[in-house]
Order: C-alpha cells, then sequence, then structure tokens
C-alpha cells in the first residue's frame, strides 16, 4: 500500500515507496535470504578427559534435511561443523559471516548447537547465581578456575543482537540449554535406551572430581555419573556437586525477554537451567531427544509456535513415562507474543515488524487502528489512523513494506510537531491518506518515545537504516536508563536511540487489494 497527503503529493507513504524505477519499471522485490549453521560434537579434542556427547553429529545432520523438506531452506543456505570443524573460534565466526554478514533485516536464520553445556563463574555481574552458561566447542578445555575455548553466554547474546530484525530460530540440545546443557555419559546408563546426559563438569565440579587441566590427547578421565539434577557422583558413591534450586533466571542464552523477544527471534532449550538433557535411541543410534522431537512434531502440517511448545513438552513427558528417555529434562520455548500463533517463519514480511517493535520492559501503552475500522484497503480509498497512549512524549507513525523499505508518515512537512499529550490522537489530524500502489500487505508502527528521537527527515529508507537509527544494532525493549536515574543530557549533540528512553510501541498489519477499484495492481504487486 501506498498512500499521499491529498494537499502534499510529495509525501509518500514511507513503506511502500519505490514501487517504481525510471521509464516506469517496476522495482525488482528482494526476496528473503535463508542462513542456518548446524552444530554437532560427538567427541572432544581433549578426550578422554572430555566425554563424547552421542548422537549430536547426527542431530546436526537430520537437523538439515529437515529445515530444507519442512522449510524451504536449500543445500546451499546451510553450513555445517561438525566434530573437529566446531571449535569455539570456527562458531564464532561462522556465526558473524554466514548468520549475520550474509543476511539484512527480512531473512530468516536457523542456528543447532548440539553438545556439551556447562556453567562457569560470572565476571561481569550480571547472573542472579553468579553463574555464566556456556556451549562447548570441540577445542573446550578447564584452565584452573575457568573453562578455556568456551562461547560464553554474554558472547552469544552480542552475536544475537547483530540479528535484529532477521526471523531467527535457536535450538540448543545441550545441557543449561535453558539457560544450555548436554550432560556426560553415566555410567550406570543403559547406552542402548537410555542415553547420555549432555553435561560437561564446571571448573569448579572438574577439581572436585579430580579432572586435571588437559593436553590435547592427555588428562586423566575421571569416573563419575551424573544425575538428572546434575549431581556429579565418583566411583565411590560420593557425591561431588548438589543439585542446584531451580530459579528463574535473569539471562538466558540468549535473552529472549529483553533482546531476543523483541527482535523476533524464538529460543527452543532442551532443558531448564538446572536440569540435565540427554539423548535417546532412536532405530538403533543416539539422538538428542530435543532434537528428534522437534522434527517429529513437524509431522503432518506445520504447527503454530504454541502448538509446537505443546507437542514437544508432551512427547518428552511420554518417552520419559514410558522409558524411552532418561530423566526429567522439560523444554522450554521463548518467543515474542507476535509469533505465538504462527509457524516458525511464518509471513516473515509482516511478522518482523510486529515482533520487532514491542517492549516488554516498558509500563507505556499503546495502541492503534484505522479510524475506518479496516485492516483492508481498496486502492483509492482514504486511510487515517487513531493513536491512544497513556502518556506524553514523541509519537512517530511509520510503515514497513514488503519490499524491506520504510518511510516515515508522521511527522512530515505538513505537521513537524510530534509531542503529544496523554489520550487519544487522529493522524493525521486533518483531511486523510490516500490508499495508492504497490498492492499487498504492509506493517504501520506507532511508537511512543520519552525522548525526542528526532525521525522523520529521510522519506526513503530500507529497514536497516530503520534498525540502524532507533538503536544502533540493539533495537530491542531494554531499555538501560530505565528506573537507573541516569541524568538526561543538557544538551543533545545527536539523534537519541531506544537505549536512552522509555518507549512502547503498537502495529497493525494492511492490506492493499484493487478489488472494487477502477486502478489494478501491477502483477508483481499481488
Amino acid at each position: 500500500m501506498k498512500t499521499l497527503l491529498p494537499h502534499s503529493l510529495t509525501l509518500l507513504l514511507l513503506a511502500i515507496l519505490l514501487a517504481s524505477q525510471p521509464h516506469g519499471s517496476r522495482a525488482q522485490i528482494r526476496q528473503p535470504k535463508s542462513r542456518a549453521l548446524l552444530v554437532g560434537i560427538d567427541h572432544y579434542q581433549n578426550a578422554p578427559t572430555v566425554r563424547p556427547t552421542r548422537g549430536a553429529e547426527a542431530d546436526a545432520i537430520e537437523t538439515a534435511q529437515f529445515i530444507q523438506t519442512q522449510y524451504g531452506f536449500r543445500a546451499n543456505d546451510i553450513r555445517l561443523l561438525l566434530g573437529k570443524e566446531a571449535t569455539a573460534a570456527r562458531i564464532k565466526q561462522e556465526f558473524q559471516d554466514w548468520l549475520i554478514r550474509e543476511t539484512q533485516p527480512g531473512d530468516r536464520v536457523f542456528f543447532l548447537y548440539a553438545g556439551h553445556g556447562s556453567q562457569t563463574k560470572d565476571l561481569n555481574g550480571d547472573e542472579a547465581d553468579g553463574l555464566d552458561e556456556v556451549l562447548a566447542p570441540y577445542d573446550v578445555n578447564w584452565g584452573g578456575n575457568s573453562f578455556v575455548n568456551v562461547v560464553v553466554d554474554d558472547e552469544l547474546d552480542e552475536l544475537t543482537q547483530q540479528l535484529v530484525g532477521r526471523l531467527a530460530v535457536f535450538v540448543f540440545d545441550s545441557c543449561n540449554s535453558g539457560t544450555i546443557t548436554r550432560g556426560v555419559p553415566g555410567a550406570s546408563a543403559k547406552p542402548n535406551i537410555e542415553g547420555d546426559a549432555r553435561y560437561l563438569p564446571s571448573p569448579d565440579e572438574a577439581k572436585s572430581l579430580g579432572i586435571g587441566v588437559a593436553t590435547r590427547g592427555g588428562g586423566k578421565p575421571a569416573d563419575y555419573t551424573v544425575s538428572d539434577e546434575r549431581i556429579l557422583t565418583t566411583k565411590s558413591g560420593t557425591p561431588d556437586s548438589q543439585p542446584r534450586e531451580a530459579q528463574e533466571r535473569d539471562l538466558k542464552l540468549v535473552d529472549v525477554r529483553t533482546k531476543g523477544a523483541a527482535a523476533g527471534h524464538v529460543i527452543i532449550s532442551a532443558a531448564q537451567s538446572n536440569q540435565s538433557a540427554y539423548s535417546m535411541n532412536v532405530s538403533g543410534k543416539q539422538r538428542g531427544a530435543l532434537s528428534y522431537v522437534f522434527a517429529e512434531a513437524h509431522q503432518g502440517r506445520v504447527p503454530t509456535l504454541g502448538e509446537l511448545r505443546q507437542q514437544v513438552t508432551q512427547q518428552i513427558a511420554k518417552l520419559q513415562e514410558v522409558g524411552r528417555l532418561r530423566g526429567k529434562q522439560r523444554p522450554s520455548v521463548e518467543a515474542a507474543p507476535a509469533l505465538e500463533n504462527k509457524p516458525l517463519f511464518a509471513d516473515i514480511k509482516t511478522i518482523i515488524p510486529e515482533a520487532a517493535f514491542a517492549n516488554p520492559q516498558s509500563k507505556l501503552k499503546v495502541t492503534l487502528r484505522t479510524r475506518e475500522n479496516k485492516t483492508t484497503y481498496k486502492l483509492g480509498d482514504d486511510i487515517s489512523y487513531e493513536v491512544m497512549t497513556d502518556a506524553p512524549g514523541w509519537l512517530y507513525l511509520f510503515v514497513f513494506s514488503q519490499e524491506q523499505k520504510a518511510s516515515f508518515i508522521f511527522p512530515n512537512q505538513a505537521e513537524r510537531d510530534n509531542y503529544v499529550k496523554a489520550g487519544t490522537h487522529r493522524l493525521p489530524r486533518e483531511d486523510s491518506f490516500i490508499v495508492t500502489p504497490p498492492c499487498g500487505k504492509d506493517v504501520t508502527i506507532a511508537l511512543l518515545s520519552s525522548v525526542d528521537l528526532k525521525l522523520g527527515g529521510k522519506e526513503e529508507m530500507t529497514w536497516q537504516d530503520v534498525f540502524d537509527l532507533l538503536g544502533s544494532k540493539k533495537l530491542t525493549g531494554y531499555v538501560r536508563t530505565r528506573g537507573v536515574g541516569v541524568k538526561k543530557p543538557q544538551q543533545q549533540t545527536r539523534p537519541a536511540s531506544l537505549d536512552e528512553a522509555d518507549w512502547q510501541a503498537a502495529s497493525l498489519t494492511l492490506e492493499t487489494t484493487d478489488q472494487g477499484s477502477s486502478t489494478k495492481c501491477k502483477p508483481s504487486d499481488q
């Protein structure tokens, strides 16, 4: 949909511009990219000190086939890091090069990690329990009081923040994956039935168990087992690590409540933070329980996210009940509310803006509707908006189009003053916008900010331009200064970002059609 102010035909409804090139040719619509990085590690460099995680490489290989079949990823969209390829440096590099640099807002991203997970002492004070979660790559090792060659949750959070605007799915089939884990093999486990736990003892636990710092191929293998609550027991039967009390963690491996949720990310974890995750026997070979059940839940029609959560949880519990799966792991599926009733990767052209602009940290309330009470318009119709806010602030109205273009329609050349009081606001304040081509779905966003973001000066923008303007690489609901008592700068020398404001947004998906109109959409508009 494109709209024009009746008294200012030069002002275009932002998200739908760029409908034509010189000579009247239609701009080519960029098709969303898909990129997947799948990591699976069965055997580790410092074996036998670091025990294997059977079935992890099979998880990555089978998942590659699964996302091609169910979600249309192509073979050349997928990169596999298996075994010795999956070093800490390589995982981070491929994440940066393949998932971040090869994509832009509006694209699809899938990441799977299958292998050991663990916890280590928190070094920056952002964890309530004093522990960071870690992924254990092929070259992981213990280095005294800390791990060597791991991917820490803080590092992964920084990487995922750079995927703002992508519809991204992260699957962690490892221990401490509810904040990450796949434990170690239990000596008493029945390998063909119960499978292995995917948990790597922490540095403190390693010391208690007598596991020395190992060089490649060296090191003393400790004889211990892992219970479901991660009580590590030596051969003599003495518990060397007590179970940690179940608690709500303040930071996940990927923090969906602050960063991931606002960016449209889905986080699927094999177990809660105090539980072990296990492999199981599937047709004579080991598979991670989560990876296997995740694919099985897609048999038949593709489920919505809510249905996927229910099916995965119920199937894990059923496998435990009948004795096919050891332990009591309970998977976790987290995402923004806008994604709850949609399948993974559904309708990416409208879901990204809807999911991205929501601030779970703010208590501000913003609602948005059309004054005509419609969500479908035909070419030539008048359209106006009604925005309700419960607080004063600077109000912005902008649109995201299917072409991954965006523009601000308020404030505009005719109405520059966008500071509003609490209440109901009509936009535009007089007259209406006029619906013009192209046709299709667009997402209108109403954003209320406690500081002047000084937006609206540029008519034609990409989605990435908007994300960069609103919060650098962190367009998310995490308001760092909220409630902390940070003084407002006396004079702004640059545009403020969302990180410096209390803000909230509302979204509305609208569709333009030529039915009943004398003007027709071009074939490429459909």
